[in-house]
């Protein structure tokens, strides 16, 4: 009650407003002075939309959007700069219903261990290099390999074994 005096005597105004249209750093509000634009004072980085509901404070004309109450559309972070998201303690996990999409002209991945756990692995690159200092190792049910031009298989030794038949199949076949 002493709080609300206080704001009273000071002319301070707190109120849930719509969002009416929104540009950077600032958010178009529909109180009780009208439409006013009001400076976008989120404590986290995120842009207001038409048809949002926020909390707005205003005092003599000026307006700040200061909470977000309720959002019609997507939500869109947007950071002025670089972004570290750290965990010192904990892990970062991203969840979502629909999918997981990552847009960059470059993506580095660190880590002591990848792993990935997948239904399907679809890759397209128009090259690929793949260096791995001790062992590769694949294991599938099967394999098939389609080359459009040369294939070629450079080792110090090379073992190829087989349970059944081996099949080698070319207009001329040159050994040695």
């Amino acid at each position: 009650m002493e709080t609300e005096a206080v704001a009273n005597q000071l002319g301070v105004k707190l109120s849930p407003v719509p969002v009416t249209d929104a540009a950077p750093g600032k958010v178009r509000i529909l109180c009780d002075d009208g439409e006013v634009w009001a400076g976008n004072a989120l404590a986290f980085p995120f842009q207001p939309a038409r048809g949002d509901l926020v909390l707005a404070i205003g005092q003599q004309g000026k307006w700040f959007v200061i909470g977000l109450l309720k959002t019609r559309g997507d939500m869109n972070f947007q950071f002025p700069a670089d972004v570290t998201f750290s965990t010192p303690r904990g892990e970062i996990k991203l969840k979502s219903a629909k999918g997981l999409e990552l847009h960059s002209p470059n993506v580095r991945i660190r880590a002591g261990k990848l792993e990935l756990l997948a239904r399907s692995v679809i890759e397209k690159a128009d090259s690929a290099w793949r260096w791995v200092k001790g062992m590769l190792q694949v294991r599938a049910g099967r394999e098939r390999t389609d080359i459009d031009d040369i294939s070629q298989t450079t080792a110090k030794r090379f073992i190829v074994k087989a349970k059944e038949d081996v099949k080698i199949d070319g207009d001329k076949i040159y050994l040695g």
